[in-house]
Parts: C-alpha cells; structure tokens; sequence
C-alpha cells in the first residue's frame, strides 16, 4: 500500500497533465492577413466585449495607454518595409498599444511585442517605431466586442481600422511597388529574349492601372504581342492604352482587331469583353433634333426652377463627399447666400474642420476654430481669399446648372442632338464660353420628354478625350427648385472613377 501510494505521489505532476479542464477563451485571439501591393500584413489580437459595461472612459480609460485588446499585445506583422504617418517601419513584427481621449488617440507602433502587462512604464519611447494621433470616429451602430480590420484596400496600401462601443480609429499603411516593379523590369531587361509575354504584359498593365509611363508601357505590350501573336487579351490592353494616351482612333482599331482574334478563338469571354469596350470609346451616334440649344435651355430651366427662384436662392445644401483613395466620408455644409451676396462652405475632412467664408468681396477662413495660421498650415490648406472665392464659384456652378448656362459669358450652340449619355437617350448641347470666362468644351445632356439635367462632360482639348463626365441621380428639392441630388465623376479617356458628391439635404435659410 506505501509503495502504491508513493507511486502515485512521484507520477502526479505527469499523469494530471493529460487531464486538465479546456475552457473557452473570455477574449479569443484573432489573426487577419492581407497581401497589399508585393508586401503580406497580418494583424494578431484578442477580441474582448462590452458585456453591458461602458468601455471608452471606464474600461478603458481615457488618458492612459491600453494594450488595444486584451491579453498578449496586439501584433502587426510586415513582410516588407511600409510607411505609417510618413514614418518607415522596417519589415517585422510590432505591438500596438494607444492612448484614447475623447478628442483623439495616440497610435504607438513599439518594437518590443512580448508584454502582456503595460504597467510600470514597460512602453519606453526609445522603443517605439513611430508615434501619431488620430481623430475618433463617432460609430451610430454598436460593436459589442473589440474589431480589428483591414479596410480601404488597394494597390499601394490599406487602412487598420478599430472598432469597438461607438467609436471607430483609423490610420493608414503604405507600401512600395514602384520601386520593386522598376528594379525587376530593369534586372530582367538584361537579358530580353528570356523575358515571357506575360511578364511584359503584366508590367504593361500595372502602368496604365497606376498612370505611369504609357509609352514605355505601350512598348512592353507590343512585345508582349511579338512574343504571343493575336493575343485578344493583350490587344485589349494596348486599346486602352491608346486610349489613355487620348489616340480613340488607334484605340478603335486595336480593339476591333482584339475582338477578331477573341471571334476566331471562339473564346466568348473576350469576345463580349472587346466589343463592350469598343462602345464605350466609341462616340455614341447622333442625329439633329428639331430643338436649338437656347430653348432646349428655357425648358429646362423651366423644369428644374418653375418659379424662378434661383436668383433668390438662400440655402444651406449638406454634402457628403467620397473618393476612391479613400475610405472616409467628407462632409461640407455650403450656404448659399444669393442676394445677399454670402457664401460659407464647412469642410469636414482628413480631421481638420475649415470654413472659408466670402461677404461680398470680403473674405474669412478658420481652420479648427482658429483664425491665425502658420504659414506651412496656410500652404497646406490654401487658406486664402482666391480659393474662398474659387469655391464659391465652384459650388454655385454646379448646384445652380442649368441656370447659371444664362450667365454672361456663356455661347450656346444653335444645334443641339439626339444621342447617348453613359447608355441613356438623351438631347446633348454645346457650350463654349468667351476667353475671359473659361476655356473648356462643355457638353449637356438633357432627358429628350421631361428636358431635366442627366449629365455634362468637359473637355480641356477635345482631340484627345481628356477631362470629365458626370453622371446625375436623383433630385432634392430645395426652394422650389428641383437640384440634382447624386453627382459620380469619371475621367473621359478611361472611365476611371474619381469620386462622388451627395445631396443629403438641403434647408432654406430664414
């Protein structure tokens, strides 16, 4: 029985082992990867809850550094070199810890990534990567338990983005593939012969989707083609080269030829792909209709202003603004002050709130409250009367259409077309403008019954397919006047998306 019970007593520690209780973990960890440009990013953390508790200024007080999750540190893992708030963090791994208010977070990126306890000052300065701050995020809708996540994501960076209660924290991320793309062209173009056609088409395509050098992409593409004949793929490629080069000549008859090699390949794909694009460079057909442009303009004047409001407008119009660089929604609130002579825009963006204001020809801006600027916050900003001026303008033009067309200055052209805009039937006009006034092409698409503004695209030099097209959806009324509510912008030569500006609402001032 002794030597039972001693047996027992020297197996213990091992023969417990096998048997010890696995429980759920109150705040599992999590881990996100994501390949941005040439460079992987992976994020480690662990997810704890509110669970009822109020978290930004209890649980996490403001004021004093939080591990940013709970347990072991928050880990943020690069496999190349990436810029943070113009700082370069080498390739590694590195903890996040901040430091929350209510008006703003410190981000620390800290080297030191095996602390599972902060206290007592283990976070030193000296071993930081980089230190920022960052504007919160009101959230409307509440994140129970902590989120991490990548967001905004495209070729040459993304943003991490924390959520959790009613506050969302963003910061981005920046890599390099420039560079990495130039110096393997470079070592490859060593020795051409044994470069692949994919490769030259790869090369090809990243320049044109990244606006670089598209004659020197326009010579990759052909060797490309050299190297694989009738290639359909790579001949739709080389159209829309042409294309952004502002040639729509060459561009048609590489395109046109494109969808002859995809028609004797059989291949559908390209085939629909091709003639797709040809009829979106193609300029739409147009035949003269029976209105002239002046009063193609009163009717539709009359349709959007019918009461002759519009030299009377006094209102405030609520914007959102989106670009595709970015995942955060601008705001500015634009008041519109005709007879009086006033005009006043809020903006809202990057976390700094600026008001540029025009009182008849007298001019003031403030930036976060502040009415004196440094001159490197002056430069910054354009914190001046002419681009006070230049927005007032610019905000009148476009949510004064087609009104502000009876301008001085402004030459309607007598013939106006039945055609297409951005696939819809449409009755299109022609404006030009006296040399002291502007000197772009101006065309306006109207709605061919209702005679309502659809759209207008402006050319700098009309040859080479440059400037823009804007798309409009929608309308708000606001003081008897129907205005446009959606505007989408996209370049001519290429469709590219460029950014949106949203009509919320729009209140009369009293």
């Amino acid at each position: 029985m002794k030597y039972h019970l001693l047996f027992l007593l020297l197996l213990g520690p091992f023969g417990l082992s096998a048997q010890q209780l696995k429980v759920p973990t109150l705040s599992p960890r999590s881990e996100i990867k994501q390949e941005v440009g040439l460079t992987e990013i992976s994020l480690s953390y662990a997810r704890p809850s509110a669970k009822g508790r109020t978290v930004f200024g209890k649980l996490v007080p403001f004021g004093e550094m939080w591990r940013t999750g709970a347990n072991a540190a928050t880990q943020l893992t690069f496999s190349e070199e990436v810029q943070i708030a113009n700082h370069t963090i080498p390739a590694g791994t590195y903890a996040i810890y901040t430091i929350p208010t209510q008006e703003e977070w410190t981000i620390i990126i800290h080297k030191k990534t095996n602390f599972r306890s902060i206290a007592g000052g283990r976070v030193k300065p000296e071993n930081d990567a980089c230190r920022f701050t960052v504007k919160p995020i009101t959230n409307p809708l509440k994140i129970e338990t902590f989120t991490m996540q990548f967001t905004g994501i495209h070729t040459k960076g993304l943003s991490v983005e924390l959520a959790w209660e009613n506050t969302i924290i963003r910061f981005p991320i920046v890599v390099e593939v420039d560079k990495h793309i130039e110096s393997q062209m470079a070592s490859l173009l060593q020795e051409p012969d044994s470069i692949s056609h994919r490769t030259y088409f790869r090369a090809a395509e990243y320049y044109l989707h990244n606006q670089k050098d598209l004659n020197q992409a326009q010579t990759w593409i052909d060797a490309a083609l050299t190297k694989s004949e009738n290639n359909f793929r790579y001949g739709l490629l080389k159209s829309k080269l042409f294309a952004a080069q502002g040639n729509l000549d060459a561009a048609i008859n590489a395109v046109q030829q494109a969808n002859q090699w995809a028609t004797a390949a059989k291949n559908e794909n390209y085939i629909e792909q091709t003639a797709v694009y040809l009829k979106s460079i193609q300029k739409p057909k147009k035949t003269l209709a029976s209105i002239d442009g002046h009063s193609l303009l009163a009717k539709s004047i009359q349709y959007h202003d019918p009461t002759n409001q519009w030299q009377n407008f006094k209102a405030t119009l609520y914007l959102e603004q989106t670009r595709p660089s970015s995942d955060k929604v601008a705001t500015s609130d634009v008041i519109l002050n005709l007879p009086d002579r006033y005009f006043k825009v809020i903006d809202r963006r990057g976390g700094s709130n600026i008001q540029r204001e025009v009182d008849g020809e007298n001019c003031h801006n403030t930036l976060s409250g502040k009415s004196s600027f440094t001159d490197e916050e002056k430069k910054k900003h354009r914190l001046t009367c002419e681009r006070a001026k230049m927005y007032r303008d610019y905000f009148s033009y476009l949510y004064g259409l087609p009104m502000k067309l009876k301008d001085k200055g402004t030459q309607i052209d007598k013939e106006v077309y039945t055609t297409e805009f951005q696939g819809k039937n449409c009755l299109a006009m022609r404006v030009t403008y006296e040399p002291s006034v502007g000197e772009d092409i101006w065309y306006f698409y109207f709605h061919p019954t209702t005679y309502a503004l659809i759209g207008y695209r402006f050319y700098h030099e009309e040859a080479k397919n440059d400037g823009e097209y804007i798309t409009l959806e929608g309308e708000e009324m606001v003081q008897g006047i129907k205005i446009p509510k959606d505007r989408h912008w996209y370049y001519n030569k290429d469709d590219k998306f460029l950014g949106a500006d949203l009509l919320v609402r729009g209140t009369t001032l009293r």
